[in-house]
């Protein structure tokens, strides 16, 4: 199993990866190496939190997907891939917003 080497904050998620990582005083950053924009934020409280982080129009936006574990790392792949293709389609971050999990997994499939 990979984990992710100290100071890199860039790696390929997968569930035990994620599930070990430590919170610090501060929040950590880390980045899927898999797919374009994942982010998992890490508290000092130790909850995990998956998020899509992407520049629209040139302003930086984080879309919420939802918290780890009761959004594995399959999911939150899935999820951000549909994110990406409305995205790519010229739909507005807020016309993302209000679709549920089920309508952005079946977008993905």
């Amino acid at each position: 199993m990979p984990k992710p080497p100290d100071g890199d904050h860039r790696f390929r998620f997968s569930d035990q990866t994620v599930a070990r990582l430590r919170p610090a005083a501060k929040r950590s950053y880390y980045s899927d190496a898999e797919r374009r924009g994942l982010l998992l934020t890490v508290h000092p409280s130790g909850r995990k939190v998956f998020s899509l982080y992407r520049k629209l129009n040139g302003r930086p936006e984080r879309i919420l997907l939802g918290p780890f574990p009761e959004l594995d790392v399959q999911h939150a792949r899935a999820q951000a891939a549909a994110i990406n293709e409305s995205l790519a389609r010229g739909e507005t971050s807020i016309e993302i917003q209000k679709l549920t999990c089920g309508e952005l997994f079946v977008a993905y499939i």
